[in-house]
């Protein structure tokens, strides 16, 4: 527990207030669901996002400086109010420059010690800060949690109650974002017998509109095969991720999440009878897909199942878990990372495409050659990147310079080059088996990167 240490300028009440803060239950947790079940005031909230944090985010971490953090974030509301840290377990509050009150703080691992300091330094800034005392919670918990987190990952953040019930309408479909209805999520043209299905974002619905695209695109005359085009697609739910996946994925696995706590741990497998397991298949992926489409690129690629066309993706292969708070606003944390089938850590490497199309001045022929005249660099590259591991972050920056990520949009060589793969059966098998598990795990050699 905390002790304040006061100075002249700090108010006589702060001990009552002191007192009765530390006298304060701790809010019940529930760890099966993401709904928080505690007091939905400032400290409850606080208290609760504090012991999510230490709880299940993705590494361990040290709660009193990611509270410290938090507490610091009340000079968003107030820049003249400031927190010092002389020393781990000395606070001293200012307002202006000038001090006006000390604190002893709770241990590094006391989530609710923390909690009731931030809450009575909030109590002693407003005696002298007119902004903090016009604050309500909502703007506390925002500045608070939103510091915090920004001391993680640029993935992890706090939304209040309001931007919260909306994002989870749009989540759960009974919402409209207004992005979604001027673009949609899923795309389809068919043309001299390739479908080319292009996802911007994954969305509530997208792998059923996927499901009808291919079921239309298969009893179009002259049928040949599709190009799944993820490029510069950012990402979104992971499940609807998975679900496309498993559309063309007979068996096996689609990949696993694993993080600190047991809960992150999800195992993805395949399942039979869906309507794309025997399409021919190229995938398009670029520097910008990420999160989502990297997962499923990877699984495709992972499973033998399709041809990656492109250049290295964005290596974001962490996971979110979205946290309902005692306030019915929303945490986004971090707590697991995604593994592909063949065991390698998508983060900060992404997926290498079997053909990189990086060198925007070849045309496809060009590009080819490494599929008409089979190079054993491509299997290589290939093994060496599922064997990398997170920890080894020199290897993985040389890895992810052999096809460097660039944003291609739309650009047509890379979907030329898929087509002539897809109306050409014989040189779509020699691609496919270039990256495929068994081969390309037989190799160990690690070439030149593209200069």
């Amino acid at each position: 527990m905390f002790v304040p240490r006061l100075v002249a300028k700090a108010l006589p009440g702060w001990l009552v207030a002191g007192s009765l803060l530390g006298a304060a239950a701790c809010s019940p947790i529930d760890r099966t669901l993401d709904v928080a079940a505690g007091p939905a005031g400032a400290e409850g909230v606080i208290d609760f996002g504090l012991a999510m944090i230490q709880d299940r985010y993705l590494e361990p971490v040290v709660i009193g400086d990611i509270a410290f953090e938090g507490m610091r974030g009340l000079s968003k509301i107030d820049a003249a109010v400031t927190i010092d840290r002389p020393e781990p377990r000395h606070l001293i509050l200012f307002y202006r420059k000038e001090m006006q009150a000390e604190y002893t703080a709770p241990a590094d691992d006391d989530a609710d010690g923390w909690s009731r300091l931030i809450v009575a330094v909030r109590h002693d800034a407003s005696a002298v800060s007119r902004q903090l005392r016009d604050a309500d919670d909502d703007i506390f918990c925002q500045a608070v949690l939103r510091a915090s987190l920004a001391r993680l990952d640029r993935f992890s953040r706090y939304v209040g109650p309001d931007e919260a019930r909306r994002r989870r309408a749009v989540r759960d479909g009974a919402g409209a974002d207004p992005e979604d209805a001027a673009s949609p999520a899923v795309t389809m043209s068919l043309a001299r017998g390739v479908a080319t299905i292009g996802i911007s974002t994954f969305r509530h619905g997208t792998a059923d509109r996927v499901a009808r695209d291919l079921v239309e695109a298969e009893g179009a005359p002259g049928f040949k095969g599709v190009v799944l085009d993820l490029r510069g697609t950012p990402g979104g739910r992971l499940d609807e991720g998975v679900a496309v996946a498993r559309l063309f994925i007979d068996h096996g696995s689609i990949g696993l999440t694993r993080g600190r706590n047991p809960s992150s741990i999800q195992i993805y497998d395949a399942i039979p009878g869906e309507p794309g397991k025997i399409m021919p298949l190229i995938v398009l992926v670029d520097g910008g897909s990420a999160s989502a489409a990297e997962i499923l690129a990877a699984a495709l690629q992972d499973s033998g199942r399709a041809v990656l066309v492109g250049t290295n993706t964005y290596g974001k292969g962490t996971v979110q878990t979205v946290i309902r708070m005692p306030n019915d606003g929303e945490m986004t944390l971090s707590w697991a990372r995604f593994y592909g089938p063949s065991g390698y850590p998508l983060h900060g490497l992404g997926v290498l495409p079997t053909i990189c199309t990086a060198d925007d001045a070849a045309d496809p022929a060009a590009l080819l050659a490494s599929v008409t005249k089979p190079h054993p660099a491509v299997a290589a590259n290939i093994a060496v990147w599922r064997a990398t591991t997170i920890d080894e972050t020199a290897l993985r920056g040389r890895l992810r310079a052999v096809c460097p990520a660039g944003r291609h949009g739309h650009a047509s060589g890379d979907l030329a080059v898929a087509r002539d793969l897809i109306n050409d059966q014989s040189l779509y098998q020699r691609a496919l088996a270039l990256t495929a598990p068994v081969a390309a795990l037989a190799t160990t050699a690690l070439v030149t990167p593209r200069r």
